[in-house]
């Protein structure tokens, strides 16, 4: 990570720990009140994509990696985890996903990466990506209602 990105990721930090102390809506704020707001972040961040707009995404994003320090601030508060356990748990993941990089699958094609990738989501458990094509489901279907 170069040096510019490491000191804006730390600026974000601080600048959320100091929230969390200095500011009532943000101390108040649970993982469960933030779940509407990161929807409807995610959402925005769809649009943003839709428009083909730079700027836009790059708000966006920055309003998504707001979220992933949020979540991972109030769980580090409760000793549950924290934002170096979420980076290390996605990144023990994309090794994992990527045998054909990390290991000595052999992958050629991108035809070959997906037949690669679902066999170990398979594997990784069914249940899990039912559960979320519903969830998934769902919330378009709210939000199709929300924006009529």
């Amino acid at each position: 990570m170069d040096k510019r990105t490491a000191e804006a990721l730390a600026r974000l930090q601080e600048t959320l720990d100091e929230l969390r102390v200095k500011c009532p809506w943000d101390r108040e704020q649970t993982t469960e009140s933030l779940r509407e707001h990161t929807l409807e972040e995610v959402c925005e961040l769809a649009e943003a994509i839709d428009e083909r707009s730079p700027e836009h995404i790059k708000e966006e994003l920055g309003d998504l990696l707001l979220h992933v320090f949020f979540y991972s601030k109030i769980a580090s508060e409760q000793s549950s985890f924290t934002l170096a356990d979420v980076a290390d748990g996605i990144t023990a993941k994309l090794i994992h996903r990527h045998p054909h990089v990390f290991a000595d699958v052999d992958a050629k094609t991108t035809d070959q990466v997906l037949r690669n990738w679902e066999t170990l989501k398979m594997r990784e458990g069914k249940k899990r990506r039912t559960k979320l094509q519903k969830f998934f489901r769902r919330v378009r279907f709210a939000w199709v209602l929300v924006r009529q």
